[in-house]
Order: structure tokens, then C-alpha cells, then sequence
């Protein structure tokens, strides 16, 4: 069900896969979706072009909103990144979609170690 033709050539060895049971597999493991977790969610928000936007930060049940211009995968517009970690590879990635041009864009992000690792442990942190 994955479709690479719209991969940028970077990110074309990360593709977005649901299996069939409609769950997101690993990019790193194509392990069941059972086992990925996403853990922050940053959605960015900006006026095209502006230099300025709203970053809004949701982890553990709160939420920081932010003024900065840093992180977002949109170029010129508005953005979602998604951090995910995996239990069975212990891979860190970010799902990420931007707007462009009146399209929307979507792609893993590999996240670097530090990233993954604090994924890791605020998993569990934060166990249920």
C-alpha cells in the first residue's frame, strides 16, 4: 500500500506504511503498528511566508504553546510533526506534514540519537 512516486530521494528509504489491519508500521522495522508510540505532537502555525509562527507542543496530556520558527517541516506555511518510538527496534522517527504550494507533504524523519533516546525513557517514564 506504500507509494514512493512523491518521495523526496532523502527520505525515500523511510516509507509510510499501514498494514492490514490499517495500522502505521515501523519505517525502521516494519514492526505491527502495536508497537509504535507517538509520543509528542507539535503543530506549527504560521501565515505563508511569515517569518514568525505559533508552535504548540502537546506531550503527557499538556500543552505549550511557543512563539519560534524552528522545527517546522513547512518551508512557508503551516506544519504537523508526530514523534513516534518503536519497542521493537528502539528507533526514534518523526511523521511529518507540511503544506506546500497547496499540497500537503508527508514523510518520516529519522530522529537523531539524543531524540530517540529521550523518546525511550519518557516511554518509560510515563508507562500506563
Amino acid at each position: 500500500m506504500s507509494d514512493t512516486k512523491n518521495v523526496k530521494p532523502a527520505q525515500a528509504a523511510l516509507v509510510i506504511e499501514i498494514n492490514e489491519d490499517g495500522h502505521l508500521e515501523c519505517p525502521g522495522c516494519s514492526g505491527s503498528g502495536a508497537y509504535l508510540h507517538h509520543r509528542v505532537v507539535n503543530v506549527y502555525s504560521r501565515q505563508e511566508d511569515n517569518p514568525s509562527q505559533l508552535t504548540s507542543v502537546f506531550h503527557n496530556g499538556t500543552v505549550n504553546v511557543q512563539n519560534n520558527a524552528r522545527g517546522n517541516p513547512s518551508a512557508r506555511r503551516d506544519g504537523v510533526s508526530i514523534r513516534f518510538s518503536c519497542e521493537l527496534c528502539g528507533g526514534g522517527y518523526a511523521l511529518e506534514l507540511a503544506q506546500h504550494k497547496g499540497q500537503t507533504e508527508m514523510h518520516w524523519r529519522e530522529l537523531s540519537e539524543p531524540e530517540a533516546e529521550w523518546l525511550r525513557s519518557d516511554l518509560e517514564r510515563n508507562a500506563f
